[in-house]
């Protein structure tokens, strides 16, 4: 499409890496709510699961 267009494959490309960037910051917050909402009233297990969760959120992020 480069080679026809090139500055709509420059657009497309753009909007791609537009809706990546905005999924890659949309599924963590996500992930945040539900895990907040799970462990609010928590006891210690439930306390420490969550904690194991969001180190695995942030390992996830810090992988990219």
């Amino acid at each position: 499409m480069f080679v026809d267009d090139p500055g709509d494959a420059l657009r497309r490309a753009g909007e791609l890496n537009d809706e990546v960037v905005s999924s890659l910051t949309t599924a963590p917050d996500d992930r945040k709510h539900t895990l907040e909402q799970g462990i609010a009233n928590g006891d210690t297990e439930q306390l420490r699961i969550g904690l194991r969760q969001y180190r695995q959120i942030l390992d996830r992020i810090l992988a990219l």
